[in-house]
């Protein structure tokens, strides 16, 4: 499924002189979707995608989770090889 807003977001950024990746236009075109599914109360557009491995349980990061990470990324040094 491709997502409209998703495709007229990615043209608007492109006009602007940005080039999104392919894992950006990933990202938007399955924030799109969410965006214009929300209305339908379908549930598999409101959970988290999941794989399983054995016991343990893979989500797919949310964007508050990176931008979690960005944060707090900021305050570690990656020269830093202390172990």
């Amino acid at each position: 499924m491709i997502s409209d807003y998703a495709i007229s977001t990615i043209e608007e950024l492109q006009r602007a002189g940005y080039f999104p990746t392919p894992a950006d236009i990933i990202r938007l075109n399955a924030l799109g979707l969410k965006i214009e599914k929300c209305l339908d109360d379908n549930p598999l557009y409101l959970d988290r995608r999941c794989a399983f491995v054995g016991d343990c349980v893979l989500r797919e990061p949310t964007i508050g989770h990176n931008i979690r990470a960005v944060e707090a990324f900021r305050y570690l040094d990656p020269s830093d090889t202390v172990t």
